[in-house]
């Protein structure tokens, strides 16, 4: 898996050990890791967002978390508001309105 050798190097992971055949193993501590940088690229949010949130916690600094925190609720939020946006596009070209002098339906 590229992403993983990816967070490795970012330090958003690490590896709890290797086998004798030099893989990586990771504990459920890694893989809880894992999964919330999953969830956090699956809402949009990109790796240098991500990992200033996971150095937060990492350093255990409370206002740091919050800020980081913060920051990401904007993310989500400004990303949202975009989603709504391109929907209210295209009900509009659904209806047959929205149409930009190019032809093609909501594009302005």
């Amino acid at each position: 898996m590229p992403q993983i050798r990816t967070y490795l190097d970012m330090r958003l992971v690490q590896a709890c050990g290797r086998t004798s055949g030099g893989f990586r193993l990771f504990d459920d501590r890694c893989l809880e890791r894992l999964k919330f940088i999953g969830a956090c690229r699956e809402a949009g949010l990109g790796l240098p967002e991500i990992a200033e949130f996971v150095h937060s916690l990492d350093n255990g600094d409370e206002q740091q978390c919050r800020t980081a925190k913060r920051q990401i609720q904007d993310t989500i939020a400004v990303k949202r508001a975009a989603l709504n946006r391109c929907t209210q596009v295209l009900t509009k070209a659904e209806r047959g309105t929205g149409r930009s002098e190019s032809g093609c339906p909501g594009i302005r």
